[in-house]
């Protein structure tokens, strides 16, 4: 059984997790501004407002200001490009604890490894990019709600803007991002996942070792991204892979060609899973 009711409390853990990752990451101005009213006097004497201590401060400087959907998130999924490796490495190691245990004793009751090793790499990929995603909706839909409509008409988003215009995104903001936060909060997390999980079937022995390898991918290719950017070469934003994650509204971009590329680890992945079944059926010994 693939959803144990372990996975099911990981899956709503991380699920949860994220949600309140976003939530800190789009209050994280109104966290500093409290922070500088606790710790500094010259801050606090030079508010024109009085304030009943810091709670009172904090909750009346998330409602003074002037929310808008658009930063709402931003600056809500901002740190996810960041984060999203770890989830690969996470996967790949629940993938890899269960492959050396319950599932040697599936591999050998039935009789077949392929077909169960492909359906477990898939299931396992797919309900922990899922924890992602629900996240990401619950996330879009409350800023819908409490905001609603009030957007920021000086962002504009560059993804997609070479297949359906330059307006796309100012005329089909929530479409535009729930599109693009599918994007983030699950295609690349299943990405990741694969690429883990591959990974992990590598090596025989030391196969723990290599679910590092999603973070040693994806900061790799952001150093080498960085600095191809910082040399004015058009080809680092195509290789840095927190490009993708955070898309800001300061270049145009070639969309198939940054989904292309950010997409060869999954490649990369299925060719490992497929190379470690390459044999056909588990031999039983």
């Amino acid at each position: 059984m693939l959803l144990t009711y372990k996975r099911l409390k990981v899956f709503f853990a991380i699920a949860i997790a994220v949600y309140i990752v976003m939530i800190i990451s789009v209050l994280s101005d109104n966290f500093i501004f409290t922070f500088q009213y606790i710790t500094n006097e010259a801050y606090r004497d030079s508010l024109i407002n009085s304030y009943n201590g810091s709670l009172d401060f904090f909750i009346k400087s998330i409602s003074e200001t002037e929310w808008t959907f658009d930063y709402s998130i931003v600056f809500g999924t901002f740190l996810f490009q960041f984060l999203i490796p770890f989830i690969g490495a996470f996967t790949a190691i629940d993938f890899l604890k269960r492959h050396k245990t319950v599932n040697m004793f599936i591999y050998n009751r039935k009789g077949i490894y392929k077909p169960i090793l492909w359906k477990e790499a898939i299931i396992t990929s797919l309900i922990y990019s899922m924890a992602f995603l629900i996240s990401f909706m619950i996330f879009w839909l409350s800023c819908i709600l409490l905001i609603g409509s009030n957007f920021d008409e000086g962002i504009t988003r560059p993804l997609f803007a070479d297949w359906f215009g330059e307006s796309f995104y100012s005329d089909h903001v929530y479409t535009y991002t729930f599109i693009e936060g599918f994007i983030k909060f699950f295609y690349m997390p299943f990405v990741y996942n694969i690429f883990g999980i591959g990974l992990s079937l590598l090596g025989e022995k030391n196969s723990k070792y290599y679910t590092a390898g999603p973070l040693l991918y994806y900061f790799g290719l952001t150093v080498v991204g960085s600095t191809a950017i910082s040399l004015n070469l058009e080809i680092g934003y195509y290789l840095n892979p927190t490009v993708l994650m955070s898309l800001g509204d300061f270049y145009t971009i070639n969309s198939f060609l940054i989904l292309l590329i950010n997409s060869l680890p999954l490649i990369l992945g299925l060719i490992f899973i497929w190379r470690e079944t390459r044999y056909g059926d588990f031999e039983i010994s």
